[in-house]
């Protein structure tokens, strides 16, 4: 009888299509279920990290890597239900200092690791609540840019951090 079970359930994975672009619906944001976690490390130059626009995606997060001799950041940056952008650091204002307060995508949403709330990408990430933590940048037309100095002052984030870098 397990054999069958085991079996019925098998042949029902494979017709669903696991990991197929089934949608959900997140706090009215909706984006296909495959676990897209797209990592980019762009090269430091004269003071400054560069994200081209065009890597950002509606099917999830870009985790942006910025690494220097003494310390790691990441930065996150995911679209809202409206197309518009939201950026910050890839900790958790609510649970840091914990060492996996950090957020990926997984089973089709956005989660803190620390405390499995999902990340409402239009809420306004303010000082408090479970998001990631607000960064200062500039913007061109076709890209991000962040300043190393300001990346190094909030380097006190990442003290604990045991994110996924790539």
């Amino acid at each position: 009888m397990k054999k069958i079970i085991l079996i019925i359930f098998s042949m029902m994975l494979l017709v669903s299509g696991c990991g197929a672009s089934q949608k959900y619906d997140i706090d009215d944001y909706s984006f296909a279920s495959t676990n897209y976690n797209y990592y980019y490390t762009p090269e430091i130059k004269d003071g400054y990290i560069e994200v081209p626009k065009s890597l950002v995606s509606d099917l999830g997060p870009l985790f942006v890597n910025y690494l220097t001799d003494s310390y790691f950041a990441q930065l996150i940056l995911v679209k809202d239900s409206n197309g518009n952008t939201r950026i910050g650091l890839n900790t958790c204002y609510e649970c840091s200092p914990d060492p996996r307060a950090y957020f990926r995508k997984k089973a089709g949403q956005i989660i803190c690791e620390t405390c499995g709330v999902p990340l409402n990408v239009d809420e306004e990430w303010t000082e408090e609540g479970c998001h990631p933590v607000s960064i200062d940048y500039e913007e061109t037309d076709t890209s991000y840019i962040f300043k190393t100095d300001v990346l190094d002052d909030m380097s006190v984030w990442f003290d604990n951090w045991e994110g996924i870098t790539g």
